[in-house]
């Protein structure tokens, strides 16, 4: 809490359980390292990126689980019952490697739409639904009660940013900034790094990669509007939908897939959950929606692939 550049902090092998305000916070501090904790019933979330500029951080091996995810749906002083998420992030420039969460109401949850501007001392100073990711790979996640991973509203933008260590002058005070927009009195009233373009008008989006994800057992995957954000070698299965995205855009190289070396599959055997298919509620706009080496399989539902599941509809 309010540590700041903190490289030297570690909170490592600790379990923690039976909790009713969440388990593990991240407030206000960067370069930190959370790694091989066991988090059991932490009712409303887990793992909390607090404020949104939140940076440099890794989150390693972690274990989130609630008994059932009923269990943990809960109204928090950290978030209503229906945000309720064993990874629940606002400051999204963290690393994430082999983190296993299971039995959430959402098991990875980054709601950038809902705080637009940042929270508590960021307020005004980030817009954490563009802040780039830092590497995200490994997870393993399943049981969401509505979502398994749920990325929500998050475009990635090429932010002029504080360092980590950085400090400037904010209401006449010489504070730590480490996060902030520099350009952050211009969030509200003129062009800033948080916009779709730069000065020069090309596009202002950052590539980011989620790598070897496993998502099984909830009814959705996915997102609602998602864009500079591309998947490679994730594996989808027995879920109510393999794949959920409502909105997207070409990526900023103009190169990289959305979607590579993947696989969305279901069956009807002993595995299967109730009601689930290989569905993937692919996206619409006007951009080329671009897949290389998927592998659909298995019992499709309505279609197996079925682009463009918005089109022409409110959000």
């Amino acid at each position: 809490h309010y540590l700041f550049s903190c490289p030297d902090c570690v909170f490592r092998g600790n379990a923690i359980e039976d909790s009713h305000q969440g388990g593990i916070t991240v407030h206000q501090t960067h370069d930190a390292l959370v790694e091989d904790n066991v988090l059991w019933d932490t009712r409303g979330n887990g793992i909390y990126t607090e404020d949104g500029n939140e940076m440099g951080n890794a989150f390693v091996r972690n274990v989130v689980v609630c008994t059932t995810w009923d269990v943990c749906h809960v109204d928090t002083a950290i978030t209503d019952a229906v945000f309720a998420s064993g990874i629940y992030l606002h400051g999204m420039s963290n690393d994430f490697v082999d983190n296993r969460v299971a039995n959430w109401q959402n098991t990875i949850f980054s709601p950038g739409g809902t705080v637009p501007f940042g929270k508590g001392g960021a307020w005004g100073k980030i817009c954490p639904r563009h802040a780039p990711f830092g590497v995200w790979r490994g997870q393993v996640t399943h049981g969401g009660a509505r979502f398994g991973l749920y990325l929500d509203n998050q475009y990635p933008r090429d932010l002029d940013r504080f360092g980590s260590t950085e400090w400037c002058t904010v209401d006449n005070t010489w504070q730590p900034c480490g996060g902030f927009l520099r350009d952050w009195e211009e969030l509200f009233r003129g062009p800033n790094s948080c916009d779709w373009h730069k000065a020069d008008g090309s596009d202002n989006g950052v590539l980011n990669v989620i790598e070897d994800s496993l998502e099984y057992h909830s009814t959705f995957v996915g997102h609602y509007t998602l864009g500079d954000i591309a998947f490679d070698r994730m594996i989808s299965v027995y879920n109510g939908h393999s794949m959920y995205w409502k909105v997207s855009k070409t990526m900023v190289d103009q190169l990289t897939p959305h979607v590579e070396n993947s696989i969305f599959a279901n069956d009807q055997g002993e595995f299967s959950m109730g009601g689930s298919c290989t569905r993937f509620n692919g996206p619409a706009g006007p951009f080329t929606f671009y897949l290389r080496n998927v592998s659909f399989a298995g019992n499709v539902g309505d279609a197996a692939l079925s682009a463009g599941q918005h089109c022409g509809l409110d959000q």
